[in-house]
């Protein structure tokens, strides 16, 4: 919490029941992130000089003013904290549903797509 607290930051916070209604319509989990990804940059683009960094590997769809950085969450401490406060909100949400659609082996899978997002 002292990590949330302080920090400046963005949420973008997209429910199991509306990955689901996602995926039903024809997109995947890459999609689904590419567009949460491009709502963060959309808030910041008017902020003046701001720096994006996605945990992970290159997403297809998503602007180029976010760089991708494997491990990134290892390598930069901003990225740490952000990935410290997605999972809080995640383990803090009020959206206790399954996802109907997730299984072991999308699990195993998805386990590398990325989890933190960092702004400077």
């Amino acid at each position: 919490r002292l990590v949330r607290e302080r920090a400046k930051h963005f949420t973008v916070e997209i429910t199991a029941r509306e990955i689901d209604a996602l995926r039903e319509s024809g997109k995947n989990l890459n999609q689904i992130e590419a567009d949460a990804i491009n709502k963060i940059i959309k808030h910041f683009e008017n902020t003046g000089d701001f720096r994006i960094i996605v945990d992970g590997a290159r997403i297809k769809g998503v602007k180029e003013k976010a760089e991708f950085l494997p491990k990134a969450d290892d390598l930069v401490p901003q990225v740490s904290a952000a990935s410290i406060i997605a999972k809080n909100a995640r383990d803090e949400s009020k959206d206790l549903e399954k996802r109907k659609s997730w299984n072991v082996k999308k699990l195993r899978e998805h386990r590398n797509n990325p989890t933190g997002y960092m702004v400077r």
